[in-house]
C-alpha cells in the first residue's frame, strides 16, 4: 500500500464524515455518464414460460418470492432460456428500458475481453504484469512484482493491495498498483480487488494497441450487437473496468446466453470453450464469508451447483445454472457485497431444478404472469403509509398549505448536505456543494420540491397517485429521478410531507421527510444506508495500519464515534427556517 495515497485516503473520509463543511474530493470531478434515452429495442424472441419447459405458476411463486423479501429490493428481473425471454419486469416505477449500472458485474466482461485476447494468439495468461508495463514501474517494483501474471489477476490472487480507496484519491492507477506492497503471496492468496481488473482492461489496451472500449466494440460488443452502453473512465483515461459500466439488461442477458453457449454467438465462435469453460469454474477458493461461490476468471462458480455467476454490489445478478439453462438477469437494491443475500437462496430453491423441454399451454397461467407484473408494478406488497391510522390529509388541502413557502436550510450539518444521495456521491466522487433552501411550488396540481443548493438546483415533481420523472443534473452529470410524494402525520399529530425517490439507474433510493411540527425539520434516509456504511470504521482502520499518522489519530478515535458520524453523513437532519417575504 502507498503510505501517501492510504493517509489521502483516510483525510477523505474524515472529510466525508464531517457533516459541518461540504466534502471537497481529492480529484478533480468532470461529468462522464451521459443521459441516456429509454431503449424499447429487444433482441431475444420471447415466449410463454410453458414453450420454456417451465410453467406459468413455478414463475410466479419464484418472482413473487423475491419481491416479498425486502431485503432483496428487486428492481428488475429478466429470465431466459436458451435464446429465449419467458418473464420480464419491472417492479414498481422501474424500468427495462433504462441503462443499469452494474458495478462490479461487468468484471465477467472483461474477462470476456482478455478471452477474446487470448482466443486470437495476442496474450498469454502467464505473461507477467513486469513485462506489460515495465515503463511504470521501478527497480524494486520490478522485483516485487517479478511473479504476478494476467492468470493473477484474473483469479484475483494478484494479492496486491492497491484498491478501490487508494484509487479514489490517486490519478494514476497503474502506477499506484505496479508500485504497492501486497497482502499475501501472488498465486496463493485471494484478495478480492477491482484494481484488479481495471489492470485486465489495461492489459487489453497494451496489447490491442487502442482503448478498452473500442477493442470491446470491434469484437465482443460488436459480434453482440450491444451499442448503447457507457463505461467510465480513470483520472487517465482509461476504462475502469472493475465498476463503471452502465447497459440495459437485455445487453447484459446477451453476454449471459454467450458464456452459457460455451463462447458461440448464433453459430458463430466469438471466445475459445477452454478460455469460457476454465472462466466459469474454480480457479480460486474463495472464503465462505462471500456466499455459496468460489471463483474462476473474474466469473464467480457455484461450490456445489453447476452455474456460473456476473456479481454486483448491492444486487446486480446475471446467474445462470448450466443444467437447466435458465439464465436470470436482476437488478435489485440492497445491501449485499457478493451473495450473501436471501436473492441467491430464493433462485436456488425454484430456479435450480431440473425442467422439460416444453409443457403445454397456460391459458390461466398467461393471466397470472400478466397479473403479477401489475402487481409488481403497483407495488408488492403493498406499501404502509406512516400515519397514525386517520385517513391522511387530503393531497390538494396539503397542496395549498405548502405551495409558495420557501425556507432556509439552517443548522451546521446543512454545509454538508443535499438532494443526492450520499452513496452516490462517493461512487460518481461528486460531492455536493451544501443545501441552501428549499420551496414548493404549485404547478398545474402538482406539488414540486425545489432544493437549491450552493451549486445546483432540483426541481422534483411529487404527485401523489403517479411517479413524477425527472433528470436530475449533479454538476452536470445526469440521472433520472422517480418521485412521489405524500402526507401524513406522526403519532403526536405533526404533519409529515413525504418525498420518496429513487434513482433507478442506480441501486440508489432516497427519502425526505418533511416535519411541520413547532420548528420544521428536514430528515433523510436512504439506501443502501447507515446499516450498509457500518463498514467505514473497518476501512479505516485497516487503512491506518500503513500510516502511523492516522493511526495516531484513529487511536484516539472510538468506534462508537465513527459510527455516530457516519449516521449524521447518511441520515442528514435538517433544521428549515421559513423565509418571510
Amino acid at each position: 500500500m502507498n503510505i501517501g495515497a492510504a493517509g489521502k485516503a483516510i483525510g477523505l473520509i474524515f472529510n466525508m464524515l464531517d457533516a459541518t463543511k461540504p466534502t471537497k474530493a481529492l480529484i478533480p470531478f468532470a461529468p462522464q455518464k451521459p443521459e441516456f434515452a429509454l431503449s424499447e429495442a429487444k433482441y431475444f424472441k420471447r415466449a410463454t414460460p410453458e414453450e420454456c419447459g417451465i410453467s406459468s405458476e413455478a414463475v410466479c411463486e419464484y418472482v413473487r418470492a423475491l419481491a416479498k423479501d425486502p431485503s432483496v429490493g428487486l428492481q428488475t428481473i429478466m429470465l431466459l432460456r436458451g435464446d429465449r425471454v419467458f418473464f420480464e419486469a419491472a417492479a414498481g416505477d422501474d424500468s427495462l428500458s433504462l441503462h443499469k449500472s452494474t458495478f462490479s458485474e461487468c468484471k465477467s466482461i472483461v474477462s470476456l475481453a482478455i478471452g477474446k485476447l487470448y482466443t486470437d494468439g495476442m496474450l498469454d495468461l502467464d505473461e507477467k504484469l513486469a513485462d506489460i508495463f515495465p515503463q511504470k514501474a521501478g527497480a524494486m517494483s520490478l522485483m516485487r512484482l517479478k511473479n504476478v501474471t494476467v492468470r493473477h489477476l484474473l483469479t484475483m490472487t494478484a494479492a496486491v493491495e492497491f484498491n478501490e480507496l487508494e484509487a479514489a484519491v490517486s490519478t494514476d492507477w497503474i502506477k499506484g498498483f505496479m508500485r504497492s506492497s501486497f497482502v499475501g503471496d501472488p498465486g496463493k492468496t485471494f484478495f478480492y480487488n477491482s484494481l484488479n481488473t481495471y489492470m485486465l482492461a489495461a492489459v487489453v489496451k497494451e496489447k490491442a494497441g487502442k482503448p478498452f472500449t473500442e477493442y470491446l466494440d470491434e469484437t465482443v460488443f460488436g459480434e453482440l450487437g450491444i451499442t448503447d452502453y457507457y463505461w467510465e473512465t480513470c483520472p487517465a483515461g482509461n476504462a475502469k473496468g472493475g465498476w463503471g459500466l452502465y447497459i440495459l439488461p437485455e445487453d447484459a442477458a446477451k453476454l449471459g446466453v454467450l458464456v452459457y453457449n460455451g463462447g458461440v454467438w448464433n453459430g458463430k465462435r466469438i471466445i475459445s470453450e477452454e478460455y469460457i469453460a476454465k472462466a466459469t469454474s474454480a480457479q480460486a477458493i474463495a472464503p465462505k464469508s462471500c456466499g455459496d461461490y468460489n471463483y474462476g476468471f473474474q466469473f464467480w462458480c457455484g461450490r456445489t451447483v453447476n452455474s456460473f455467476l456476473m456479481n454486483g454490489m448491492l444486487g446486480q445478478n446475471l446467474l445462470c445454472y448450466r443444467d437447466s439453462g435458465v439464465i436470470i438477469a436482476a437488478n435489485c437494491s440492497n445491501g449485499d457485497n457478493y451473495q450473501q443475500n436471501a436473492f441467491f437462496k430464493i433462485t436456488a430453491k425454484h430456479m435450480n431444478k431440473s425442467f422439460p423441454d416444453t409443457l403445454p399451454p397456460d391459458r390461466k397461467g398467461a393471466k397470472a404472469t400478466e397479473r403479477l407484473k401489475r402487481e409488481l408494478k403497483e407495488g408488492y406488497p403493498p406499501e404502509k403509509i406512516w400515519t397514525t391510522g386517520a385517513k391522511a390529509p387530503e393531497y390538494a388541502g396539503c397542496l395549498r398549505l405548502l405551495a409558495g413557502r420557501r425556507f432556509r436550510a439552517a443548522g451546521a450539518t446543512a454545509a454538508s448536505a443535499g438532494f443526492e444521495p450520499m452513496f452516490m456521491q462517493m461512487v460518481q466522487n461528486n460531492y455536493v456543494k451544501g443545501l441552501k433552501e428549499i420551496g414548493f411550488e404549485d404547478r398545474s396540481g402538482v406539488l414540486y420540491v425545489i432544493f437549491r443548493e450552493a451549486e445546483d438546483v432540483f426541481e422534483i415533481p411529487a404527485p401523489e397517485n403517479a411517479a413524477g420523472t425527472t433528470v436530475a443534473r449533479f454538476c452536470g452529470e445526469p440521472f433520472y429521478v422517480n418521485s412521489r410524494g405524500s402526507f401524513s402525520e406522526t403519532e403526536d399529530g405533526i404533519p409529515v410531507f413525504t418525498l420518496k425517490c429513487e434513482f433507478p439507474e442506480t441501486p440508489y433510493k432516497r427519502v425526505y421527510k418533511f416535519l411541520f411540527g413547532s420548528e420544521t425539520r428536514l430528515l433523510m434516509t436512504e439506501t443502501p444506508g447507515v446499516s450498509y456504511a457500518k463498514v467505514v470504521p473497518q476501512l479505516m482502520r485497516t487503512m491506518a495500519e500503513y500510516n502511523q499518522l492516522a493511526g495516531s489519530v484513529l487511536s484516539k478515535i472510538d468506534d462508537e464515534h465513527i459510527t455516530a458520524l457516519t449516521e449524521y453523513a447518511f441520515e442528514p437532519k435538517i433544521t428549515l427556517k421559513e423565509i418571510k417575504e
